[in-house]
């Protein structure tokens, strides 16, 4: 009994045979393009990002540095458990407040809709008319 050697794809067609490994660099190329693609979109809203982040971690540095000297005193032993308590209730009466603020913001960066487009949500319908980083009502 003889073998017969395995068909060979045309490669003018194709076709997917099976227990082989296809390479196509096209579509990888095809993919790290794309993605490349994404990463140049994106590139504005990442340098927003890292900027926030450097200004509020600039802040908290600015802060803890207040907050440590005025603290050194040695008639405020008192301080750091209530500073400790005072963050947590400041934190929960902002938190609203923020997160309102930031869904705004990322309203006004991806722009999914424009001024007088008509909007429906959860059984609202209305037209837009300003957009905000947070609303007043």
């Amino acid at each position: 009994m003889t073998e017969q050697p395995a068909k060979v794809p045309d490669t003018n067609q194709s076709q997917d045979v099976d227990q082989q490994i296809d390479v196509d660099f096209g579509a990888a190329l095809e993919r790290i393009d794309n993605w490349l693609d994404g990463g140049m979109r994106l590139l504005p809203n990442i340098i927003v990002a890292v900027v926030v982040l450097a200004s509020f971690y600039g802040l908290a540095v600015l802060a803890r540095r207040l907050i440590v000297r005025s603290s050194a005193r040695p008639d405020r032993d008192n301080l750091w458990p209530m500073l400790s308590v005072s963050s947590v209730a400041i934190g929960f009466a902002f938190k609203d407040i923020l997160q309102n603020w930031l869904a705004g913001l990322l309203i006004l960066l991806r722009q999914p809709f424009e001024i007088d487009d008509q909007i429906e949500f959860s059984g609202y319908e209305g037209t837009v008319e300003r957009i905000e980083a947070r609303s007043k009502s």
